[in-house]
């Protein structure tokens, strides 16, 4: 969370017939045009329907709240999937603001512990008739407006802890969901850039449309700075004999070339994506995307991206001169830039 940008998550069922999903789609629509009226900060709305993961829905979910900084939960009809969500949000103490429609619930019966909460009433023929257009939505819009305006100041006045999460492998970390969100910058120190630069996986859902992750910063503007490893580096060598068991030094070498390349001719005339090779042992494989950094293990017999991975937040102490420090030292060590190289400008 920057100082101007706060994430809400959307809680809410997903209706399976056609009239259910219009209504629900409407709601959504209501709850984007209340969120852009909040002054003072950037609000934005995130659901577990508008991202593409390899995550089970369990777990994308639960990574979709650790990143938001509040939820608004729809209770009508008590969903169970709901109800396991607000349970988790509640785990990380973050505030709740329950909608619930008063023409079909009493709003004194709500579950005890929420009777007190930041309680939302809307009236479901409201949406119906928005979503038929017959009237405009200014009036639920402004209601709900306040419940959010709340909820924003309980998570301002919050003190905002540092985060240390640790994940099993790279493919459970949600790299692409973190760096097509990034706002500010995202610097990446790695071996290998193949994970990255795979057009076909590395991607997020945006309008219903597959999108390869990087695009999004990079058409944002986005300070990107990419070291990797020089192909014809000796520690190329080095690396490739500790990964004997899948790579001959021939063909590791070409896959570093592949993937270099591959991002390089992508981003090339984009003057925001800087792309250098170090011929150095980097120690540390590292992305830091704004104010988070994911490191991993480096290990032989394994790749990284198998190996244990970190995520924390670079307030943590010690963390941001460790990882931005060891960042700008690769970067000024034995390091070139891409377009020095002929292999990268061959198509």
């Amino acid at each position: 969370m920057t100082e101007k940008e706060i994430n809400a998550f959307l809680s809410s069922p997903y209706g399976k017939e056609v009239p259910e999903r219009v209504f629900w789609k409407t709601f959504a629509n209501v709850i984007e045009d209340a969120a852009k009226s909040v002054e003072g900060i950037q609000l934005r709305i995130r659901s577990a329907d508008k991202v593409v993961s390899a995550l089970v829905l369990k777990e994308n979910v639960r990574r979709l709240i650790d990143k938001c900084d509040f939820t608004i939960a729809v209770i009508t009809g008590k969903n169970p999937n709901v109800f396991w969500e607000i349970g988790y949000t509640e785990a990380q103490k973050k505030p709740v603001v329950y909608l619930v429609d008063e023409e079909k619930e009493d709003l004194s019966s709500s579950p005890v512990l929420i009777i007190e909460a930041l309680k939302c009433p809307y009236r479901s023929s409201d949406l119906v008739d928005i979503a038929q257009k017959k009237q405009v939505q200014e009036d639920i819009k402004m209601r709900l407006k306040s419940f959010l305006e709340q909820a924003v100041k309980a998570v301002k006045a919050a003190p905002q802890e540092p985060e240390l999460n640790a994940f099993s492998s790279r493919k459970k970390c949600n790299l692409p969901d973190l760096i097509a969100d990034a706002r500010e910058k995202i610097y990446l120190i790695t071996s290998n850039l193949i994970y990255f630069a795979d057009f076909e996986d590395f991607t997020i859902k945006r309008d219903d449309e597959p999108r390869f992750a990087f695009d999004l910063p990079v058409e944002r503007g986005v300070d990107i700075k990419i070291l990797t490893m020089d192909p014809e580096s000796p520690l190329v060598k080095y690396r490739a004999e500790q990964l004997t068991f899948e790579y001959d030094v021939g063909s590791y070498r070409e896959e570093l070339r592949e993937s270099a390349r591959a991002l390089y001719q992508r981003y090339k005339e984009n003057q925001n994506v800087s792309i250098r090779l170090y011929d150095d042992l980097p120690l540390q494989i590292t992305l830091m995307v704004d104010n988070q950094v994911i490191t991993s293990v480096m290990s032989r017999g394994s790749r990284s991206r198998e190996n244990l991975h970190f995520l924390l937040d670079i307030t943590l102490p010690g963390a941001r001169n460790s990882f931005e420090k060891h960042f700008f030292e690769v970067s000024a060590g034995p390091c070139r830039h891409i377009s020095t190289f002929k292999w990268a400008e061959q198509s």
